[in-house]
């Protein structure tokens, strides 16, 4: 699997870029039919950071979640917790439905 972190017109870190790509490496472990994931960390016009993640699958339609908020970590964390539920629906069903 590999993850791809680029920035699109924002002043990220190396520091958040390598938290961006761990947050997303440890919802993705799990699945062996992830090809790779590319997230992008882009500043918006009312000021708040967005997250941007695209899966691709080996054998499977890729899947997109993002995320908007005014501080960086809790952003990558939720588009982090986003693509997790999309995966769980996705991948999962069975498991998804009995938890509601």
């Amino acid at each position: 699997m590999q993850i791809y972190v680029s920035s699109a017109g924002a002043a990220i870190s190396p520091q958040i870029r390598a938290y961006a790509e761990y947050r997303i490496f440890a919802v993705l472990a799990r699945y062996d039919d992830v090809r790779r994931a590319r997230v992008v960390l882009r500043d918006e016009a009312d000021g708040r950071l967005k997250c941007s993640v695209a899966v691709d699958f080996f054998d499977r339609a890729s899947l997109r979640a993002s995320a908007k908020g005014a501080h960086t970590a809790v952003t990558v964390d939720a588009a982090a917790e986003r693509v997790a539920g999309l995966l769980r629906r996705t991948l999962h069903p069975e498991i998804a439905a009995a938890s509601h």
